[in-house]
C-alpha cells in the first residue's frame, strides 16, 4: 500500500503531537508495522510518542519499544518553572495498555 502517510488508513493523529510529527513518522517507518520490530525512545516525557509508535508502528507481539528518560525535566524546563512532577506517572499510565513495551527510569 503505497498511500501518502496523511491518507495511511491505520494512522491516528487524534492529537497535536500526533497530528504534527504523525505523518512524517508513519511514512518513515510504516514498513516496519505489523513486523517484529525494536525500538528505542531516548526521553519520554509524557509517553505520547510512544503511544503513537506502539499505536501505530510496533502493532506486532514480537515487538519491543523501549523507553528510558529521567523524568526530572531538563535545565530548560527548571528555568521555566515547568513541573515535571507527574512526568514518570503519567507515562507508565499512558503505556500500561502495552506489554511490548518497556519504561526504564535513568538514574
Amino acid at each position: 500500500m503505497n498511500l501518502p502517510a496523511t491518507e495511511h488508513p491505520a494512522a491516528q493523529f487524534s492529537s497535536e503531537f500526533a497530528k504534527a510529527h504523525g505523518p512524517n513518522w508513519l511514512e518513515w517507518l510504516v514498513h516496519l508495522k505489523g513486523k517484529p520490530a525494536n525500538g528505542l525512545e531516548l526521553g519520554t516525557w509524557l509517553g505520547e510518542s510512544a503511544e503513537w509508535a506502539l499505536d501505530n508502528i510496533f502493532t506486532d507481539p514480537g515487538s519491543l519499544y523501549a523507553c528510558v528518560d529521567t523524568f526530572e525535566g531538563s535545565d530548560e524546563h527548571r528555568l521555566a518553572g515547568i513541573d515535571c512532577a507527574k512526568n514518570e506517572e503519567t507515562a507508565r499510565a499512558r503505556l500500561a495498555r502495552f506489554d511490548r513495551r518497556v519504561l526504564s527510569r535513568r538514574q
